[in-house]
């Protein structure tokens, strides 16, 4: 059993897909969709545990009603969106099999004054992973 489930998960629901099969497989929910992802999880998690994963924004919705029939409870939610001009582009989730009082939502923006012009939020996010940052 798991403590905590970290997933980058396949993205796209019903759309274009690539010529290349093992592309499709990873980046598609036609061989793990949102629902057995949700179940999976749970079921391999401590009563304790948490799913973390981020999604495109679209998606966010449909995951989360996924996640609430399998037991989770939605505790954090970021809507990411690249500039101040742009609509949300991802969102990055956190679910806990615990009650939730109230869902802690947030925005970031990834650059916020220009091109490669990182926000502070960003960088503060990212800087372990990244070396530029």
């Amino acid at each position: 059993m798991f403590d905590h489930v970290i997933c980058n998960p396949p993205f796209f629901n019903q759309s274009y897909k690539s010529d290349n099969h093992s592309r499709t497989v990873a980046r598609h929910t036609d061989t793990l969709s949102y629902n057995d992802l949700a179940i999976s999880a749970y079921n391999t998690t401590h009563t304790d545990g948490r799913l973390s994963l981020i999604l495109p924004y679209q998606s966010a919705v449909v995951f989360i009603e996924c996640a609430k029939k399998a037991g989770w409870n939605l505790e954090d939610i970021m809507y990411i969106r690249a500039t101040p001009q742009k609509a949300y582009v991802r969102a990055l989730m956190a679910f806990t099999k615990a009650d939730v009082k109230e869902i802690m939502s947030e925005e970031m923006i990834i650059e916020d004054k220009g091109r490669h012009q990182y926000s502070d939020k960003y960088i503060a996010l990212t800087k372990d992973f990244y070396l530029a940052m």
